[in-house]
């Protein structure tokens, strides 16, 4: 949402005597925007990318009338969670040259709240605010122009022990819009990976299974919030296959390798420190092999398992057992009785 500049600027040499915190200060005084009526916002926010660890991307178009010629307009951008990669202005198809800018104090209906909706209940929402986007025009003209602010955004993430799917979350400031001389029409474009849960505190309309949308005839809240989230069953899909496949896959190259290992010792007439050295070995990598995986490469997670996975079921619950000493001996036991029972079904074949 854009404010003026000289706004934000009286509000905080209102405050210069005692520093308030970011969550204090109200909006007061005159600015340019009482001369700006918003015909039509289009905002169009883009999640599509964000499991692929792609930014949010986040489009405000503006259809303003100015109803008299303003000159050395200054002007700001509330956004939150901003990225330092890109952010851009442009007014009627010509770049306008933008740049963060920290303020000691904004007022507190341009800041996210601290929870936001999701499937009926409140989540917490964590934001980082890096300042506001700023920006200037030498002269606005009497009539219609097309404002457009582009930038990239961080989601928040949120997860409890028991999920398995991470929530992403992601807000977008509709307030102050008080300082205008009006505002018409609201059109708002949500884009989301394909057939992910969407909870927001609007009221959206489901175009397709990855965009929704909606219509308003004023700002119809403060802040727009969207919590979106791969379906959980999906997850657990992906956790179980993933489970099942290495470990099958483990069990099968160590039995082949170990029925070479005791078809050589009992041809060749080794003793049972090639039996004990082998269990030992085998029973070591087992638990090296899945502390590896699930706790050091992250390359090998993002690549085997569902990036959406809940880390503190998936690497935590489900495999932090793994870790502990007597796991090793339980592995070297079962070791052990396989190599026994292979043993004497091998010395049985050898017989004939």
């Amino acid at each position: 949402m854009i404010v003026s500049l000289t706004t934000l600027t009286k509000t905080a040499l209102a405050n210069i005597g005692d520093t308030p915190s970011p969550r204090h200060g109200n909006v007061t005084g005159d600015s340019y925007l009482k001369n700006l009526t918003v015909l039509r916002e289009e905002l169009v926010i883009n999640l599509s990318e964000i499991h692929k660890g792609k930014p949010v991307l986040v489009r405000a178009t503006y259809i303003i009338n100015c109803s008299q010629l303003l000159r050395n307009v200054d002007l700001v951008f509330v956004a939150n969670n901003l990225t330092e990669s890109r952010y851009r202005v442009d007014l009627d198809g010509h770049f306008v040259n933008g740049y963060l800018t920290e303020y000691d104090t904004i007022p507190t209906n341009w800041l996210p709240p601290d929870s936001i909706v999701w499937l009926g209940d409140k989540i917490p929402y964590r934001y980082t605010h890096r300042g506001l986007i700023s920006f200037r025009f030498d002269s606005l003209t009497q009539g219609e122009h097309i404002l457009i602010v582009d930038y990239d955004a961080e989601a928040s993430e949120w997860f409890e022990e028991g999920d398995l799917a991470m929530v992403r979350t992601f807000v977008y400031i509709l307030k102050p819009t008080d300082n205008w001389r009006g505002f018409e029409n609201f059109h708002l474009v949500v884009f989301t990976p394909d057939n992910w849960e969407l909870s927001s505190n609007l009221t959206l309309k489901r175009a397709t299974s990855y965009s929704l949308s909606g219509d308003w005839s004023q700002i119809p809240d403060k802040y727009l919030s969207i919590a979106i989230r791969k379906p959980p069953t999906n997850a657990r899909i992906y956790s179980i296959i993933f489970l099942v496949g290495t470990w099958c896959s483990f069990i099968f190259l160590t039995i082949f390798w170990m029925h070479r290992v005791i078809k050589y010792r009992l041809q060749h007439g080794k003793g049972w420190i090639i039996q004990f050295l082998n269990s030992v070995i085998i029973s070591l990598l087992v638990t090296i092999f899945f502390f590896f995986i699930y706790f050091k490469n992250q390359d090998l997670l993002e690549l085997w398992l569902d990036n959406q996975l809940n880390p503190l079921v998936t690497y935590g619950t489900g495999y932090y057992i793994m870790t502990f000493p007597f796991v090793w001996i339980i592995a070297a036991s079962i070791i052990f009785l396989i190599d026994y029972i292979m043993t004497k079904r091998l010395k049985e074949r050898l017989k004939y």
